[in-house]
């Protein structure tokens, strides 16, 4: 065989020699794994499941730990449902001061033996009435009161305390007539004294003398000069009020 004819047989081998030694090198196909010892697979059913044991979280968050325990001692879930806030008072049957909520907590602070008890809507109470004031029995007094003012150290009635005194003693029915005389701070006290029970004085003379159906009335006189100021004795118009005699008429109705 001649050398040219060695040489084209040699190309075929080589082809076929690389092409098997390609094949040999070649990488697994994409997805699939190499061959490892075989792992030891957890058993189907293992020790704890036959002692009939489970296992049950016992607490939450950070403090979340596990344990074994065996049914029905183990914690179970528990339904979950939404807070939902009772309706706000819209009209005037709505309860204003009572929730669920509220009810839940007085509840748990009551002891042994006491029952919570839901009070019903209240009925709106009625608009208020005046109701005038008049006495119960028909001799109980009614009392009329005026005051008569007097010139500065004068115990002499003017016209005009005259004519007030006038107009309040007329009329049937008078039982009582309260004096009391007063005076301003100006001057001694013992002075302002004996003032205050002159000037008491001149208007029951006043009233007997001038309004005679008065006689059976009860007559009650007090004088005072240094108390009982109307005011402060500190300007003219306020030394001019205290200088005053007040008279309190007591009527009763049944003789009206």
């Amino acid at each position: 065989m001649t050398r040219r004819a060695l040489r084209l047989l040699a190309v075929p081998v080589l082809a076929v020699t690389a092409v098997g030694a390609a094949s040999s090198c070649s990488t697994p196909p994409t997805g699939a794994l190499p061959s490892r010892p075989e792992a030891a697979q957890p058993p189907a059913t293992s020790a704890r499941a036959a002692a009939g044991l489970s296992i049950a979280q016992l607490d939450h968050g950070r403090q979340a730990r596990f344990a074994t325990c065996a049914p029905p001692a183990c914690p179970v879930v528990t339904p979950k449902t939404l807070a939902v806030d009772p309706p706000r008072a819209g009209s005037a049957d709505a309860r204003a001061d009572s929730t669920p909520r509220s009810d839940a907590v007085i509840a748990q602070s009551l002891s042994p033996g006491e029952t919570l008890v839901i009070a019903g809507p209240q009925a709106p109470l009625p608009p208020a009435q005046r109701t005038a004031i008049v006495p119960e029995d028909a001799g109980e007094p009614l009392v009329s009161e005026l005051v008569v003012s007097f010139p500065f150290g004068s115990a002499v009635l003017t016209a005009a305390a005259r004519a007030v005194i006038d107009a309040a003693a007329k009329g049937d029915g008078i039982r009582r007539i309260d004096i009391r005389g007063r005076t301003d701070n100006v001057g001694p006290a013992a002075a302002n004294e004996l003032l205050a029970r002159q000037r008491a004085a001149a208007v029951a003379q006043y009233l007997r003398a001038r309004h005679p159906h008065l006689a059976d009335a009860e007559l009650n006189v007090d004088g005072r000069g240094v108390c009982c100021y109307a005011t402060e004795n500190d300007t003219p118009a306020g030394r001019a009020r205290n200088r005053r005699v007040e008279i309190a008429f007591w009527r009763v109705l049944s003789d009206l």
